[in-house]
C-alpha cells in the first residue's frame, strides 16, 4: 500500500514539474515581449527628440506621443498578464503543498500504527519462543507459570 502511495506522490511531483516548466516558458515569453516594448519605447523617444528640432515637429510629435502611449499600454498589459500567471502559479503551489502536508500527516499516522502493531506481535512471539525453547516439559511448564 505504501508503494502505491509513493508512486502516486512521484506522479504528482512529476506533474508539478511539467506544469512549472510550461509556466516558466509563458513567463519568459512575456518578459521577451516586455523587452521588445521597452526597445520600441526607446526608439520612439529618439524619434521624439529628432522631431522636436524640425519645423513640422508638432504633427510628428503628436504621432510619436500616441505611439509611445500605445507601447506603454502594451507594456502595462504584459506586466498585468505576468502578475496573473504568477498569482495562478502561487495558488496552485499552495494547494499542492496543503495536499502533500495532509498526505504526510496520514502517512505518519499509518507508520505509528504499524510500529505499534509490530511491537505487540514481537512481544507475543518472544513470550512463545521463551516457553518453546525449554529443554524439558517441566521447564516449559515452569516458564509458562512465570509468564
Amino acid at each position: 500500500m505504501t508503494t502505491i502511495r509513493r508512486s502516486f506522490i512521484c506522479l504528482l511531483l512529476s506533474c508539478i514539474g511539467i506544469i512549472a516548466v510550461a509556466q516558466t516558458v509563458a513567463i519568459e515569453k512575456l518578459r521577451k515581449d516586455q523587452e521588445k516594448t521597452k526597445k520600441n519605447i526607446e526608439t520612439t523617444n529618439k524619434l521624439l527628440k529628432e522631431t522636436q528640432s524640425s519645423t513640422k515637429g508638432t504633427v510628428t510629435k503628436i504621432k510619436v506621443l500616441e505611439s509611445q502611449i500605445t507601447e506603454r499600454k502594451k507594456f502595462i498589459n504584459s506586466l498585468n498578464k505576468e502578475v496573473v500567471v504568477i498569482n495562478h502559479s502561487m495558488q496552485r503551489i499552495s494547494a499542492e503543498k496543503d495536499t502533500l502536508e495532509q498526505q504526510l500527516t496520514q502517512v505518519k499516522q499509518e507508520y505509528a500504527k504499524t510500529i505499534y502493531h509490530s511491537q505487540i506481535k514481537k512481544s507475543m512471539y518472544n513470550d512463545m519462543l521463551f516457553v518453546l525453547s525449554a529443554e524439558t516439559f517441566s521447564q516449559a511448564y515452569r516458564r509458562m507459570r512465570y509468564l
